[in-house]
């Protein structure tokens, strides 16, 4: 026995000294990687080293094109606007960039210009420094390959790379976690992208990168000719090299105005409900989102709900659906009814696939929701795994079409009028025969200040009701909640058109003259 408890004792010590052993071949393998990496960086830094001795400022001019993705009227649908980019650097560590884009887009994108920078200013011809704070530090600020070296510098200690004949890549982590990878030309040191992967409410993981080509020495300088920025492997903007200024003029006056603790200041702390339930109707109401300015028509039947709009993101939907449940906590969201693609209308669809909703759109738009849903994208990064069954259904309403729903209660007809609306060319309404009420998205501004003329987009909402000859007491809309009476009237609605349409007083439809709703 003694013999037995002596080779066991060996047999756990081996044990241990072999696990001792691997764990110190794998801690060695992990500091050879740093080092290796700390090489390679310093050969880079050589490189680019002239950026860094500057003791003056540095002023960087850039034209090109810009890519907007906004409110367009099919899924996916781009634009491009000349974009203007001024680069200043201040001394080696803060940054001033000017960007000017072309006023012909800017309905589409002027959310856009800086939609990874929630501090900048919304407006064209702003500047907009650098942040302050490291954690915020946003992509743009590295159209300037340096500017990825001092990104770098800065998060040395999470440095490991992958070594290549013909590309280096160097992988760090900032100090609030996001991950970045550089890549370096092996032979000469270029650097040719910085990528970082990231969350995207829409469609999830996905990498930001910036790529340099075709270099050129100005002044001691290694500038690229061209700067491409792309985000899910989608263009965001691409510049050309134009030209270059040392120490120049610095309107000091914006880097205070538009200094991101400045900026923040300025917001008002939200301090109030998210949610607000509104009965309009016995079975009918409406979900305001107080804090994203959106509204959601919720409908309640016998056993099930079904709601009319899903804005925003994921997290925006999965937390409607756990506010609904416990509103109704016996009646499950069946039916998931979306007008048209635009992300305050849509971009929470997600969420209610994952609940199993049923989901009914146009065609265009059940494709796009498929595509976001179940793409390559995943989404780890912001905890968010998305499981969404194969079982969920889909029901297309057609162009140019009508389609009722749950007539054994309350009906629901939705109508497809997307062509009309000089919007997105799908569209859904939706009407309560029995209630007299018809919910639109974004198609009428029922201002709560006066009457605001409006044309093509409400016009198409008049158009519907006369040509069906619906019979409407209640308009209740989606976008916006604030600025807004709680519904319009079809008087209403006609007084908005008044002024761009003087002969609607009169008008006559296919189906005679319509007089009073």
């Amino acid at each position: 026995m003694e013999k037995i408890a002596t080779l066991k004792k060996i047999l756990i010590s081996l044990s241990i000294l072999l696990l001792y052993g691997a764990l110190s071949f794998a801690q060695s393998e992990a500091t050879v990687n740093y080092y290796q990496a700390d090489s390679i960086l310093h050969k880079i830094l050589k490189k680019y080293n002239a950026y860094f001795s500057y003791n003056k400022p540095v002023e960087f001019y850039f034209e090109g094109k810009e890519f907007t993705t906004g409110h367009f009227p099919v899924p996916n649908q781009y634009d491009t606007a000349n974009i203007k980019c001024t680069i200043t650097s201040l001394n080696n560590k803060d940054e001033l960039i000017h960007l000017e884009t072309s006023e012909v887009t800017v309905k589409y994108h002027a959310y856009n210009l800086f939609s990874e920078d929630a501090s900048s200013s919304t407006y064209y011809n702003d500047s907009v420094p650098k942040r302050k704070n490291k954690d915020l530090l946003q992509f743009p600020y590295m159209y300037l390959p340096y500017k990825a070296l001092q990104l770098l510098l800065e998060n040395k200690n999470s440095l490991h790379c992958i070594k290549s004949k013909i590309i280096n890549i160097l992988g760090f982590n900032d100090k609030s976690g996001n991950k970045y990878y550089l890549y370096a030309d092996s032979k000469n040191q270029e650097i040719k992208k910085i990528e970082r992967l990231e969350h995207d409410e829409i469609y999830g993981d996905v990498v930001q990168e910036i790529i340099y080509s075709n270099y050129k020495t100005i002044k001691g300088l290694p500038i690229p000719s061209q700067i491409l920025h792309k985000k899910n492997n989608f263009p965001q903007r691409v510049f050309n090299y134009k030209s270059l200024n040392i120490n120049p003029t610095i309107d000091t006056i914006l880097i205070k105005k538009y200094d991101p603790l400045y900026f923040s200041s300025q917001i008002l702390e939200q301090t109030q409900t998210a949610y607000e339930l509104d009965t309009i109707a016995p079975g009918l109401y409406i979900l305001k989102l107080k804090l994203l300015n959106n509204k959601v028509l919720v409908a309640e039947y016998k056993d099930f709900l079904s709601i009319i709009e899903a804005p925003q993101n994921l997290e925006t939907g999965r937390s409607i659906i756990k506010y609904l449940n416990e509103k109704f906590p016996t009646k499950k969201i069946k039916y998931c009814f979306v007008s048209h693609h635009h992300p305050d209308h849509a971009g929470a669809i997600t969420a209610f696939m994952e609940n199993n909703s049923t989901i009914i759109s146009t065609n265009k738009s059940i494709n796009f929701f498929k595509t976001i849903s179940k793409g390559k994208s995943t989404r780890i990064l912001n905890n968010n795994d998305l499981v969404i069954s194969n079982k969920v259904s889909y029901h297309i309403i057609d162009a140019d079409s009508n389609k009722t729903f749950f007539s054994k209660e309350y009906p629901l007809k939705v109508y497809e009028r997307g062509k009309s609306t000089f919007h997105t060319n799908e569209y859904l309404f939706f009407y309560f025969p029995v209630q007299k009420i018809l919910f639109v998205g974004d198609l009428v501004y029922f201002s709560a200040t006066g009457v605001i003329p409006q044309s093509k987009r409400a016009y198409s909402l008049f158009k519907l009701i006369t040509e069906e000859n619906i019979l409407v007491n209640r308009i209740y809309t989606s976008f916006p909640l604030n600025g807004v009476k709680e519904y319009g009237t079809f008087e209403d609605l006609k007084a908005a058109l008044k002024q761009n349409y003087p002969e609607i007083n009169s008008k006559i439809t296919t189906n005679g003259i319509i007089t009073a709703h």
